[in-house]
């Protein structure tokens, strides 16, 4: 019984000498705040958007930065993640992004009581590194469309689509590199988006 005993205090002290595996360092990368403003200076547009989320491609739901090599093969980067959930963070930014541009009242992510609200909901398509072939820099691949609407009940309920999409090369094969082409894809999709927006958009506070 007694030696039973030592060789199983043996192997429990074993065992925690032994190294443990490290779970890799894990880096968290963002993205600008694209300025959002009106084609024109004037006076905010006198109604609140209400920026939505719609579908948002399975792949890309989580928090870690997607890459796609080839037509098929999806995987994420290796200890590098954005600093929430995707579909989240966009919509944070676009938020911030109109917010910024000061061409609107009120942005927000819900309607607001007593006020003439806009929803603008966005679809995630796209929003990963591509990698075609071996030796090419790799690309930053940002599609999102978008349907603006107006809520209240009165009006007639028109519908304006919205849509864009940009690929940009990184400038190298790094980390830095690649979340540069995707700040500039972002902020050209989401100008886009902005201008699209705004062109639908009453200048004059609507009746209601």
């Amino acid at each position: 019984m007694r030696l039973l005993i030592l060789l199983s205090l043996l192997f429990m002290t074993a065992a925690c000498s032994l190294p443990q595996a490290k779970a890799p360092a894990m880096t968290t990368y963002r993205l600008g705040v694209p300025t959002l403003a009106p084609p024109s200076s004037g006076s905010p547009r006198p109604l609140t958007l209400v920026v939505d989320l719609g579908y948002v491609a399975p792949e890309i739901q989580g928090q870690g930065i997607v890459i796609q090599q080839g037509d098929l093969r999806q995987d994420e980067v290796a200890g590098a993640r954005w600093p929430a959930p995707l579909p989240a963070y966009v919509k944070q930014q676009l938020i911030r992004g109109f917010v910024d541009g000061g061409g609107l009242r009120m942005v927000d992510d819900a309607p607001v009581a007593g006020a003439v609200n806009y929803r603008l909901r966005i679809t995630i398509l796209d929003f990963q590194i591509v990698e075609d072939a071996a030796g090419k820099p790799p690309r930053a691949h940002v599609r999102i469309q978008a349907v603006l609407q107006r809520l209240d009940e009165v009006a007639p309920h028109s519908e304006t689509a919205i849509g864009a999409e940009a690929l940009v090369p990184a400038e190298a094969r790094r980390m830095s590199a690649i979340i540069s082409a995707f700040d500039k894809a972002f902020a050209e999709v989401a100008e886009r988006i902005a201008q699209a927006t705004f062109s639908a958009l009453p200048a004059e506070l609507p009746s209601r």
